[in-house]
């Protein structure tokens, strides 16, 4: 089954002018790019003669398209895109911006706070009870104070409406286009929302909402233009903290996706579990990132915890591998790269059982880099 993106890319705007640009029932990626490359120019004209007469804010950034519109009740709204990456772990903005995905309403806990409606929130957090681990993202509740913090971080100005936001799901749950829809009006701030972030106010608002394949926008980052092979099939792996996501491409259409429910945070709770049984230290699922890339002092002797971690590790890769198999032929597949957190961990051992896996420049961001790169805003 080849995926018609017009379900993904429900700008109106964009809608229309890809409709308009091609008649075809099937649309390829580099189609639909250059459709968005036109709709780019066109937005840039529309910004040069609508905002001709009005000042044009000092802190405006050039990777955003902007535009203002009139708003009787708040009067001039600066008008942006935006691309979310809504994390459990970690929330990601296409600009590059990214942190903890923790929220408590003890705002002792941060310097960090949200404030809404008088309701204060501490944000950014790492510790493991202020992650939300329910893997359905229209259940989590977390997730939608995360896009809110997330929009008025990325505001340049007091009063900002996003026109066009993309954000995603894991693959099984965007195959399902209730739980899309149920996903957009989870997120959508139909009207004006005040908010507070660290005593700055700002009012902010949506427009669009698109809702993308979890981790198949990173096969449109830039980091990925020189590896990805033209034309042959492709199969875009994401190690996320819940889910494994895989999607196959091939002449530039997702041909399918499928969502494995073994996240690196599963694998990081067995690995802390070991070490503190090796160790006698109590080890917190939430320190193994910073362990894996920093090494574990205790009493000042970095202790070698790769024999206790390398089994749980290849037991992990085997059960990922041996899923994958099921449903792709992978050995005839040329192009295997794996974006995600969870492949800066898991990369070594899961090359194993797959020789041919390459993991991609920042694996963490290159999703959410990609869902920029759909509305021309690159890094």
């Amino acid at each position: 089954m080849v995926y018609n993106l017009s379900n993904i890319f429900t700008s109106t705007l964009l809608y229309n002018l890809w409709k308009n640009i091609s008649t075809n029932i099937k649309y390829s990626f580099k189609n639909i790019l250059h459709c968005l490359k036109e709709c780019a120019i066109i937005i840039t004209y529309k910004v040069i003669h609508s905002t001709h007469n009005l000042p044009k804010p000092n802190h405006a950034k050039e990777k955003y398209h902007t535009i203002y519109t009139q708003n009787p009740t708040k009067g001039v709204y600066f008008t942006m895109f935006i691309a979310v990456d809504l994390g459990t772990t970690y929330t990601k903005i296409h600009t590059g911006d990214i942190f903890p995905s923790g929220i408590s309403e003890n705002i002792c806990l941060s310097s960090n706070v949200l404030t809404i409606n008088s309701k204060q929130y501490a944000m950014e957090l790492q510790h493991a009870n202020a992650f939300d681990i329910n893997i359905n993202k229209g259940l989590n509740k977390n997730t939608r104070l995360n896009f809110i913090y997330a929009l008025g971080k990325s505001a340049n100005d007091e009063n900002t409406v996003y026109n066009d936001t993309f954000v995603s799901l894991p693959c099984s749950q965007w195959k399902n286009q209730t739980t899309v829809e149920k996903y957009k009006k989870y997120l959508s701030i139909s009207e004006p929302l005040d908010i507070e972030i660290n005593g700055y106010k700002k009012t902010i608002k949506t427009e669009e909402i698109s809702v993308l394949p979890e981790d198949a926008s990173s096969y449109y980052a830039s980091d990925m233009d020189n590896q990805r092979f033209e034309g042959r099939k492709t199969l875009v792996c994401g190690f996320g903290s819940l889910t494994f996501n895989s999607i196959l491409f091939e002449n530039d259409e997702i041909i399918d996706l499928y969502t494995d429910e073994i996240g690196i945070l599963k694998i990081y709770k067995d690995m802390a579990e070991a070490i503190s049984s090796y160790t006698g230290e109590n080890i917190e699922y939430t320190d193994m990132f910073n362990i894996l890339q920093n090494g574990l002092y205790i009493n000042g002797i970095l202790v070698d915890i790769e024999p206790t971690i390398k089994p749980i590790a290849l037991y992990h890769s085997n059960n990922i591998y041996k899923n994958l198999k099921l449903k792709w032929s992978i050995s005839s597949i040329p192009f295997v790269p794996i974006v995600g957190g969870g492949a800066i961990t898991m990369y070594k051992y899961l090359k194993t059982f797959i020789p041919h896996l390459e993991i991609t420049a920042k694996p963490q961001l290159l999703s959410v880099i990609g869902m920029g790169s759909l509305v021309g805003c690159k890094l």
